[in-house]
């Protein structure tokens, strides 16, 4: 009859409840590199992608910046490989929505963008807010990709601002770590309270 310490050999001898050894350094070295590997190959993806949002992005103040309405054609950069929809708009002080302008299309290359208006008339230094919103597709329904606001003063052609960028998307809300913690203890409670009824019914 075998004692328990030959069970034990034997057992591992035929590959029973044997536990597995740890991984080797070269092991865990190689895992590790292959790790970095993915992360590496993760990243590089992510910058291209983002290297490859569409957009329509003013540049600067347009040459012709009269008070009384007209032509106003904003330097523009468009980096727009595929066919997407650009959405501009241009408010004055005052007034609002002197020029709204809607297009689909694709091109790569520096240009203008083009807001024609009717006659008004504003004092010299009333500020000028142009916007162009580009569209990840040509659908209505597409999200925003990009935007570009330009802010200037009509009679002087001064620079206000210029902003662009890829918008940031919407923050959600989160209950704070007591609020989670309170709803985790009533959730909790319930759950008891329920099993206790069932248990005193049966």
């Amino acid at each position: 009859m075998q004692t328990t310490k030959q069970q034990a050999k034997n057992r591992q001898r035929t590959g029973g409840t044997m536990k597995q050894p740890n991984a080797t350094f070269p092991g865990r070295w190689l895992a590790g590199l292959s790790a970095g590997v993915v992360f590496a190959a993760l990243g590089a993806a992510q910058g291209q992608a983002a290297s490859e949002v569409p957009s329509a992005e003013f540049l600067g103040v347009p040459s012709f910046f009269d008070c009384t309405g007209g032509n106003y054609n904003v330097p523009t950069q468009y980096n727009l490989p595929s066919l997407v929809r650009v959405a501009g708009s241009l408010v004055v002080d005052g007034l609002g929505e002197v020029s709204s302008y809607d297009q689909e299309g694709s091109r790569t290359d520096l240009g203008t963008y083009n807001f024609n208006t009717g006659p008004f008339s504003v004092p010299s230094g009333t500020l000028f807010t142009a916007t162009l919103i580009t569209y990840a597709g040509p659908q209505p329904s597409e999200e925003e990709a990009y935007r570009s606001e330009l802010v200037f003063e009509c009679g002087t052609g001064t620079l206000v601002s210029l902003a662009s960028g890829v918008p940031e998307p919407e923050e959600v809300p989160l209950l704070p770590h007591w609020a989670l913690g309170a709803l985790a203890a009533l959730l909790g409670g319930a759950g008891a309270w329920r099993a206790r009824r069932r248990a005193a019914r049966a």
